[in-house]
């Protein structure tokens, strides 16, 4: 009989940690940025300060921005570009924050548009892997890990209609 890996001895798996969220939006055009945080009731995720990362179509990858942006304080989006947003990655999550990528709900993110239409929007985790203080501090996390960093996983929002 041969023996597969995890058929009879389980094979200890954790979820990668998201260290930020790719947006993607299709239709309306994002216009301004919520991130969680206490001036909008929720609980501060980290030192409550995140990278904003934009796409440039010239080099056809994301780049840091220079802005950070706050937890609970909205940023308005017309200050970098009036015509809004299509796609912009949030990065810079502490990893002591430890957010399961697989959980949509980890991050909720307020988005508006700029004009009234339908929003079709994907959010995608940007993996990392957590600190080896925070790993040790969870003994069944000692599985087989893939380099992380270089891995993206999808998690969509769906398609959301929404309209304003």
């Amino acid at each position: 009989m041969k023996h597969d890996p995890g058929l009879f001895d389980p094979i200890w798996f954790d979820p990668d940690w998201a260290s930020g969220y790719e947006y993607a939006a299709d239709g309306a055009r994002i216009g301004l940025i919520t991130l969680p945080g206490p001036a909008v009731g929720m609980p501060q995720i980290g030192d409550n300060l995140f990278d904003l990362w934009l796409y440039d179509d010239l080099v056809g990858d994301y780049a840091d921005s220079g802005i950070d942006l706050v937890g609970g304080i909205t940023f308005e989006v017309g200050l970098l570009d009036p015509s809004g947003l299509e796609r912009f990655q949030i990065r810079g999550i502490d990893a002591s924050a430890m957010l399961d990528s697989d959980d949509p709900t980890a991050f909720p993110t307020g988005l508006s548009t700029i004009e009234p239409g339908i929003l079709r929007l994907t959010q995608r985790a940007l993996l990392s892997e957590p600190p080896t203080h925070l790993a040790a501090a969870r003994p069944w996390s000692a599985g087989v890990r893939a380099p992380a960093p270089t891995r993206e996983k999808h998690s969509s929002l769906g398609d959301n209609k929404l309209s304003h």
